[in-house]
């Protein structure tokens, strides 16, 4: 199973995204996002066929909108922990992708799922949370909504915020992924992006 940035946090439940990442991270002012070279390549490795198309779509769409993305990350989903049928059940063609991005003073989490078959629904709980660079402390979470698609094989959400003044902020996109196929439910950890030192605050 692949999982890329994952914090260690179950997806059931609404859980404070400010949470994600604890204390800061170590970072400096000379951190760079991502180069789209190193964004298509995150894209390619994505295992399931599927859950790669949908993540690479998106990802174009924010570019021809004229979003920056300044980070990616991916999860599978995997069966609720309990129950043997579920534990017989992985779903390895289905994934979840979430892009933080930035378009002029606002911050955007979106978030997509890709299956090869279709699910009863496909729920993504999607956050922003704001970090203060020079106080591990000091943090906002400005955005948590959950949004649930029915009878589908893909689903793309997700939510953004207008930045208040020009305060240097790190901004951390969160995102929990459940559906439900045949009966079964699967989740993916808490999956978060982070970008780091924008003159873009709450």
């Amino acid at each position: 199973m692949k999982i890329s940035r994952v914090a260690l946090l179950s997806a059931a439940g609404a859980i404070s995204i400010s949470l994600v990442a604890g204390p800061a991270q170590a970072t400096t002012e000379t951190d760079e996002p991502p180069t789209p070279e190193e964004i298509s390549a995150e894209i390619a490795s994505i295992e399931s066929s599927a859950a790669r198309d949908a993540a690479q779509d998106l990802y174009e769409e924010l570019v021809a909108d004229g979003h920056v993305v300044g980070d990616v990350a991916t999860s599978t989903y995997v069966p609720v922990d309990g129950d043997e049928v579920q534990s017989r059940s992985y779903p390895t063609d289905c994934g979840m992708t979430v892009f933080v991005s930035r378009v002029n003073n606002i911050i955007y989490n979106n978030t997509t799922t890709g299956c090869n078959a279709a699910a009863s629904s496909i729920r993504h709980q999607v956050g922003i949370t704001g970090r203060n660079p020079f106080n591990s402390f000091d943090s906002n979470e400005v955005r948590n909504v959950t949004y649930t698609a029915y009878n589908t094989a893909s689903a793309n959400h997700g939510t953004s915020y207008a930045c208040e003044n020009s305060n240097q902020t790190n901004w951390v996109a969160t995102s929990y992924g459940t559906l439900v196929r045949n009966g079964v439910t699967y989740e993916t950890p808490g999956v978060y992006d982070i970008i780091n030192f924008q003159d873009c605050g709450w």
